[in-house]
């Protein structure tokens, strides 16, 4: 996912106990906290307690993910210039292919290492979607520890907000749907190399040029307040669609298809 949009609007946890909203937002963002990190431990120690995957499937994908987002992030200053010029144009364009540009990297970073590997079950391609969405919730949460301080205004404006202390628990609905994202668009990938057929490849890249380019559509070009309930409560919808919809799309070309690793 689109981590410069996600960083931008991330509820910033530590900032939120500490902002004096009440005990409240401290037992909520010690909540986000405690669950994030268990949708990105808990998948990793099942899978290896319980199915002996081997670890190494889940550091792979953790790997791909830092490939990837390192190409997205060192390309991000030139592209974030002809975006915004784009926008002026057509916003919807500029962030679809926002969207579009975050799963090519991700998703060919990914494809690199499927190829290099060769997954043998389907339970080593999970792993390795795991991977990569347990890496990017660790990678945010060390963000929002060590940079809170950036957005301590806004954390004012969340005060006087109804229900602002129950902000920070989007971060673990959106943590685990991501996940489930993660996993479905690179298996939705390996069927694309494993078939020789672009389909599933096209799905997951049509999934991420939705879910980042709404990202990039409501922060970078229309400024959404995000600390609105109506606003992020909807995004999350949308989420959730979108996630749901890959799935789906995964499990009926794999399933339906017939088709066995």
């Amino acid at each position: 996912m689109k981590l410069r949009s996600l960083l931008t609007w991330r509820p910033c946890i530590i900032k939120s106990i500490k902002s004096g909203i009440g005990s409240l937002a401290t037992a909520c963002g010690l909540v986000a906290y405690a669950g994030a990190l268990l949708v990105a431990v808990a998948p990793v120690a099942y899978l290896i307690l319980e199915h002996r995957v081997s670890v190494g499937w889940v550091v792979l994908g953790a790997v791909a993910w830092g490939m990837g987002v390192g190409i997205k992030m060192s390309s991000w200053f030139y592209l974030q210039e002809q975006l915004k010029r784009l926008s002026s144009w057509n916003a919807i364009v500029a962030a679809g292919l926002s969207g579009l540009w975050s799963g090519v990297t991700e998703l060919s970073a990914a494809a690199g290492l499927l190829l290099l590997y060769s997954p043998k079950s389907l339970l080593e391609i999970v792993a390795f979607g795991i991977g990569a969405g347990s890496i990017e919730i660790l990678f945010l949460l060390f963000v929002d520890l060590s940079n809170s301080s950036s957005r301590s205004q806004r954390l004012e404006d969340l005060k006087g907000r109804p229900f602002g202390a129950l902000h920070p628990l989007w971060f673990v609905l959106e943590r685990g749907y991501a996940m489930v994202f993660h996993i479905a668009t690179r298996a939705l990938t390996y069927l694309s190399l494993s078939q020789a057929d672009l389909l599933p490849g096209l799905v997951g890249l049509a999934g991420f040029t939705l879910l980042d380019g709404a990202a990039y559509y409501g922060d970078e070009l229309q400024q959404w307040d995000w600390f609105d309930h109506h606003v992020i409560g909807l995004f999350h919808v949308f989420g959730l669609a979108v996630t749901a919809t890959t799935v789906l799309a995964w499990w009926a070309l794999w399933f339906l298809k017939g088709y066995s690793i």
